[in-house]
């Protein structure tokens, strides 16, 4: 059986699924992408090729369906791509697995009309789940958002099977389409993401000209985020980390991530930063010395920060839930979380899980010191095995083997 996988930003949710369901397909597995790979990542047996847009979207294009024509061209460049695949090398896909609503699947089936084609989604636009993407919405905005389903009903449409990694994300979808989405987490790698013994020193960013070293005499409050944004509480987080810190003379404050607005507004800041707009509101209340921002890290740092983490923070408002914070339960940290359905979900009850209210301050001030005054427990209990890698895999091979 041949594989096709399609995804904007290689490898994505991809990174595990494509090789594992590679090697349970015994065919030849390719991964079309927008990204040129910058990181140089090597799946075993699945052989990338990107793919480009011909040109953008046209500036005249009506505002409410700019984010369908950008569709429209991924769908037509996946198009030209899979034509270059059969022409020059010979491929044929079985089965395509394409990163849905982007626009990826949209004219798969006009070319391979009996290929098996199966959309992983994400996620349906509306006011009420999606305030945090726009500041001070108006009607046009509202409206725009809603355009953006366009893409995602015509590729649920085309597909033979839907996909979405939680029951939480399912449930924005409208009746009609939530009906044929089957559930089906990610997976975390068990064996990799694991709690074990701190490192003792921690160092960070070791492969740089100044590596951060932390002893265990320290205390250490960590946040991590693809973007530092309101729709992932970087605000609510670096005013409690304020207020923390002058609590705490030997806390350290580890942000590791990029400073950007990955689906958030920009700030008011200049140059737009979250990052900088924080700390010139907290100009004054923060020890710098004791605020790292770290970049990103590379797995196995992750690992060590979150085995090592008194406290690690996930302040995400209700949206897309980010696969760290699974890794993190994982390896065993303690967790204060923003409370909403996507989190009750999996760890509603969990000792090592702390809710917080993300519009009330206070509290959050408060439930960090809290969590702080606590020692740490070993935690022993990690992700349910429902949510490992390999109990994922294996419904992904039934979904396929089942088409």
């Amino acid at each position: 059986m041949n594989l096709l996988f399609i995804h904007g930003n290689f490898p994505g949710q991809f990174k595990d699924i494509a090789p594992a369901l590679a090697l349970n397909t015994n065919g030849k597995t390719y991964f079309l992408s927008l990204s040129d790979n910058p990181q140089n990542i090597v799946l075993p047996r699945v052989q990338f090729r990107q793919f480009k847009l011909h040109r953008d979207v046209g500036s005249e294009t009506h505002a409410y369906v700019q984010s369908a024509e950008l569709a429209v061209l991924k769908g037509q460049a996946v198009l030209r791509a899979l034509d270059q695949l059969h022409k020059q090398e010979g491929f044929m896909p079985d089965v395509v697995i394409c990163h849905g609503g982007m626009g990826f699947g949209l004219f798969v089936k006009s070319l391979l009309p009996n290929v098996r084609l199966i959309s992983y989604l994400e996620w349906y636009f509306t006011p009420s789940n999606s305030q945090e993407l726009i500041l001070n919405p108006s009607i046009n905005d509202f409206c725009r958002l809603e355009c953006r389903n366009i893409p995602i009903l015509q590729e649920a449409a085309q597909a033979d099977q839907l996909v979405c990694p939680t029951r939480w994300q399912r449930d924005q979808f409208p009746a009609f389409i939530r009906d044929r989405i089957q559930v089906v987490f990610d997976g975390v790698d068990l064996d990799f993401f694991s709690p074990g013994p701190p490192a003792d020193p921690l160092v960070l960013n070791a492969n740089r000209e100044s590596p951060l070293q932390f002893t265990s005499d320290q205390l250490l409050l960590t946040y991590g985020t693809r973007g530092m944004e309101p729709l992932r509480g970087f605000p609510e987080f670096m005013r409690a980390a304020a207020v923390a810190q002058q609590t705490f003379p030997q806390l350290h404050v580890i942000v590791f991530g990029k400073d950007r607005s990955a689906y958030s507004y920009p700030s008011p800041h200049p140059s737009g930063s979250w990052k900088q707009f924080m700390l010139e509101q907290l100009e004054g209340q923060l020890d710098l010395e004791r605020l790292h921002f770290t970049g990103l890290l590379n797995y196995g740092e992750l690992v060590q920060l979150f085995r090592r983490s008194d406290l690690h923070c996930y302040f995400t408002r209700p949206y897309v839930v980010s696969w760290g914070v699974f890794q993190a339960v994982a390896c065993g940290a303690r967790l204060l979380v923003n409370d909403f359905a996507g989190i009750d979900e999996v760890f509603d009850g969990k000792p090592f899980f702390s809710p917080v209210d993300l519009d009330h301050q206070e509290q959050i001030n408060a439930s960090v010191i809290e969590c702080l005054r606590v020692e740490k427990e070993s935690n022993a209990v990690s992700l349910p095995s429902s949510l490992s890698l390999s109990s994922c895999i294996a419904q992904w091979v039934d979904l396929i083997f089942s088409m």
